[in-house]
């Protein structure tokens, strides 16, 4: 009861910074307790290594950009990095036979958050000639499913900090499934790159912009992708997949 109380708190201090929304808040403190209950002090450990690792490289891109950082992130927006990894080490709790099989889960979802984390921040940040992962046409800049070679570049370099640091707490039990972790998290970044270009939803507004997130009271059409398909819906479903993916490997690899 005491980590949740302290978790709270770090959760209503953010509220405070307006770093995040109420429900920003209240996912992040329900999010936070689930994996400390779950995983200890390695499994919030690692969502640590996640998040301030993330909040450091923005703050490095803004201030060479001299450019205000972050961002106040809604209950939706800690849910999509965060949730699956939540859900694995509350599992992990009612099922501490299978907490191996769970915890690679849950370590390769925050890979991926991390991966696409990375990869997004730097990509903006430095910039180059984003281009569709599919289809391979010039991107424009921030749109989802572009790439380019600093974001995939760091976007990799995310996977492996926070594989690293699953392997020295712990979270996994060995190198091997280490290696494994970051290329399940960078893996999901692709796919998250691939789901953003090909089902994520674009809007045109009257004046002829296209944008994925259309301002409030304005008017505009959906011209591509699926119904409520946001970028934070691309996010939580690619999360989601990587690490049911890796658990599953995890689980088979144990049967053989």
């Amino acid at each position: 009861m005491t980590a949740w109380l302290v978790i709270g708190l770090a959760a209503a201090a953010a509220w405070k910074l307006r770093t995040l929304t109420i429900s920003g808040a209240l996912c992040a403190w329900v999010t936070g307790g689930l994996i400390w209950s779950g995983g200890g002090a390695s499994g919030f450990f690692l969502l640590g290594a996640f998040f301030l690792s993330s909040v450091l490289l923005e703050m490095l891109f803004s201030r060479e950009k001299k450019e205000k950082s972050g961002e106040t992130r809604s209950g939706a927006q800690v849910a999509a990095n965060g949730g699956a990894a939540a859900c694995f080490f509350g599992l992990a709790l009612l099922l501490p036979e299978w907490s191996q099989v769970l915890y690679t889960g849950a370590a390769a979802s925050l890979a991926f958050a991390a991966s696409d984390t990375w990869a997004s921040t730097a990509g903006r940040a430095v910039g180059g000639r984003p281009a569709f992962i599919i289809s391979r046409s010039p991107a424009p800049p921030g749109r989802s499913g572009g790439v380019t070679k600093i974001g995939t570049a760091f976007g990799a370099a995310g996977a492996v900090f926070i594989a690293a640091s699953a392997w020295m707490t712990g979270v996994v039990s060995s190198f091997e499934w280490a290696l494994f972790t970051a290329g399940a998290g960078f893996t999901g970044q692709v796919l998250d790159a691939v789901l953003g270009e090909r089902f994520q939803q674009l809007f045109k507004l009257e004046d002829g912009t296209l944008t994925e997130e259309p301002p409030p009271d304005t008017k505009s059409i959906r011209v591509k992708g699926w119904r409520g398909w946001s970028n934070t819906t691309v996010n939580a479903v690619s999360s989601s997949i990587t690490g049911i993916a890796a658990a599953a490997v995890v689980l088979l690899s144990s049967l053989w």
